[in-house]
């Protein structure tokens, strides 16, 4: 096991918030609010019509996948800074663990 403590210090609040905010805009994009049509149970409907009671979606982790989208300033700086980051505890690992680079065969960002 390999850590990186405190390799990455930024505005975690600003991060937070817009974590927060980004996985309700996602949610809000893929759920509606519904009824179970069987037992009428309250919860949302996804774009296929599928069911979830409301205690999954609330639990359910959120994929978040189009944060790099967000045009802001601050955003992209805290998102670049986190990937820069990333790479470079990235870069350090695979020269300490040569093997783990045919592991990995993309790269995306988050």
């Amino acid at each position: 096991v390999v850590l990186y403590r405190e390799h990455i210090s930024t505005d975690w609040d600003l991060l937070r918030a817009f974590s927060e905010e980004a996985a309700a805009k996602e949610r809000d994009t893929m759920y509606v609010p519904g009824k179970d049509p069987i037992g009428g149970e309250d919860g949302y409907i996804n774009r296929n019509g599928y069911f979830f009671p409301t205690e999954s979606i609330e639990v359910m982790p959120q994929h978040c996948a189009y944060v790099q989208a967000d045009a802001r300033p601050e955003i992209q700086a805290v998102l670049k800074k986190l990937e820069d980051a990333k790479d470079d505890c990235l870069w350090d690992y695979l020269h300490l663990f040569p093997i783990a680079g045919m592991s990995i065969w993309w790269k995306i960002k988050s």
